[in-house]
């Protein structure tokens, strides 16, 4: 932020100049100020409540809409990039910027969009809106006629303009002509094609604006990082020259995101320092998030493990991290791992899942043992390799030694035998009560048709980020609190060394088997074993009163 202000101060000055462009205008700055101050709050403790512009927000309004051109009085700003952590208002501030747009700049026919990769996140601002606007009709009876917000769009009668959510995923993108875009979550954008088509429909506009709003990401190698923030921070920086962009950035100075872990936010000196360092990041805390948040999420981060503190200092601190190289620290790994015999759990209810190879790789099929009575949840691995593939892969990994001492079962033939890995799911239900398996659909289903034959009652599972993201928590959190053991086994040790995770925008995780070192099936297998079994604690139960065949409607 300190460089965004230095470059505002040195601005001034060079305002002075009569060859300069710009100038900065506090008619129009108050303007659109006084405006967002008669807007209302549209959630969480101060909803319903006038704006209350902290500092640091009157001055991004007073920076993108004082700033002139000297020529023509439109706004010297037609992008921005606005980057801050989780929970600091980025939405309703979006949103107040879209209704000044439409509103206050004269703009006829004016076409303003939240725009994103997904439905979903473009309707993150365009809700926070739509509530904005239903305030205003409440509050004058003016803009009770002048404005008609729908569920899909809002229209501004008087200049026929309106304000729409737009999404790569819904295929909306083609044939607009914005006024105003706002982009959120930037971060989350695998291509630069919603920004692209955004900046490329504005050429017939005099005063366009294009705003990206984000938080950090993981991903480094992606637009947000690689292009839009590298070139906003050489500007702030006084390495290039962009007169038409204005930039702010919110985040910790290196280093201080691990400080930040290692202070202790029950000791009172500790925490106050967290808090100060936070500020940094989160402009409004103490108003949005509250001081109390982030002291909770910086517990998480220390006592969860890794995958959590990178979450908590990218989402929450706004820091850049790459995703962790090591998800669970193998000390906490072989701290839960004990030999296992499969007659141990005689009788005992499970949930299977299976990671099917795709010709001649390796195939992994996990049993997961919820906790019962004073017995800790467990699971147990089973690997699957054919014989042709250990010999041509014997540098690869060390599958003659794991071969030798059990841990991965040798298959005959050069491809995967997936009627040998039926039966050993046969036998193993002969000891233990196997109440589902979950499987990946993709290439497995002939395999669920044989077993769904055989009487097991088969869970489909799609390798996405719904699906895979709490299973893969919950064995993160039951290894590292020590409320489940794993079979000991070298293989499923290897794997679980391999994993990269991927992370959504959302906080989300799922393997991500391209970025992975080497073999992770047996994780993959893990993940849906779990997910089987919390699939089944969100099933009714049968005869349940809301699913019985004799429920009875009533008339109250």
């Amino acid at each position: 932020m300190k460089l965004a202000v230095a470059r505002h101060v040195s601005d001034l000055e060079k305002q002075k100049d009569k060859n300069c462009p710009f100038f900065f205008s506090e008619q129009q700055a108050q303007k659109a100020l006084d405006f967002f101050r008669y807007l209302r709050h549209t959630s969480g403790k101060l909803a319903g409540e006038r704006f209350n512009l902290q500092d640091n927000q009157a001055f991004k309004v007073a920076m993108i809409f004082g700033w002139r051109l000297k020529d023509d009085n439109n706004r010297r700003f037609s992008q921005v990039y606005i980057e801050e952590a989780r929970k600091g208002g980025k939405s309703q501030f979006a949103a107040g910027v879209e209704w000044y747009c439409g509103l206050c700049e004269g703009e006829e026919s004016a076409e303003i969009y939240t725009a994103a990769t997904t439905r979903d996140q473009a309707d993150m601002v365009f809700r926070a809106a739509k509530k904005m606007g239903r305030y205003l009709q409440q509050d004058s009876g003016a803009m009770k006629k002048a404005i008609s917000v729908m569920a899909h769009s809002i229209i501004l009668n008087n200049s026929d303009s309106f304000i729409q959510k737009v999404s790569a995923d819904a295929g909306t993108l083609d044939g607009l002509n914005p006024h105003c875009a706002v982009i959120d979550e930037y971060h989350a954008h695998k291509n630069d094609l919603v920004k692209g088509v955004m900046q490329t429909g504005m050429g017939s506009r005099s005063n366009p604006l294009l705003m990206i709003i984000t938080t950090a990401g993981f991903d480094k190698d992606l637009p947000c990082y690689k292009v839009e923030r590298a070139n906003a921070v050489a500007i702030l920086k006084g390495e290039r020259r962009q007169d038409n962009l204005f930039s702010i950035i919110f985040t910790l100075d290196e280093g201080e995101g691990e400080t930040i872990v290692r202070l202790d936010p029950d000791i009172p000196a500790e925490a106050k320092q967290i808090l100060a360092l936070a500020k940094k990041a989160n402009p409004n805390l103490g108003s949005t998030p509250t001081e109390k948040y982030l002291l909770d999420q910086v517990r998480d981060a220390r006592n969860k493990g890794t995958s959590t503190r990178v979450q908590v200092l990218t989402k929450n601190f706004n820091c850049w991290l790459d995703t962790p190289t090591i998800w669970i620290p193998e000390e906490n790994l072989k701290a839960a791992m004990r030999p296992m015999s499969i007659e141990e759990f005689a009788g005992r209810d499970c949930f299977a899942g299976i990671d099917l190879a795709a010709t001649s790789d390796i195939t992994a099929l996990d049993l997961f043992f919820p906790a019962v009575d004073d017995k800790p949840a467990a699971g147990m691995s089973f690997f699957f390799l054919p014989e042709d593939t250990i010999e041509k892969r014997r540098d690869d990994a060390n599958y003659f030694e794991w071969v030798d001492q059990g841990f991965i079962i040798k298959t005959s033939g050069n491809i995967a035998d997936y009627g040998f890995i039926k039966n050993k799911a046969m036998e193993l239900s002969q000891i233990v009560n196997i109440k589902s398996i979950s499987y990946d659909q993709w290439n497995a289903y002939q395999m669920a048709s044989e077993l769904t034959g055989e009487g097991f009652e088969m869970q489909p599972c799609r390798q996405s980020f719904g699906n895979l993201s709490e299973p893969l928590k919950q064995i993160e959190k039951m290894t590292l609190a020590g409320d489940a053991e794993w079979q000991e086994n070298p293989v499923l040790l290897w794997m679980f060394r391999n994993i990269v995770l991927d992370y959504d925008a959302n906080d989300n995780i799922k393997p991500n088997k391209a970025k992975s070192a080497s073999k992770i099936d047996g994780v993959s297998a893990k993940a849906m074993s779990v997910f089987g079994w919390l699939t089944s604690l969100s099933k009714p139960t049968v005869g349940s009163y809301l699913f019985g065949e004799e429920a009875t409607v009533l008339n109250i």
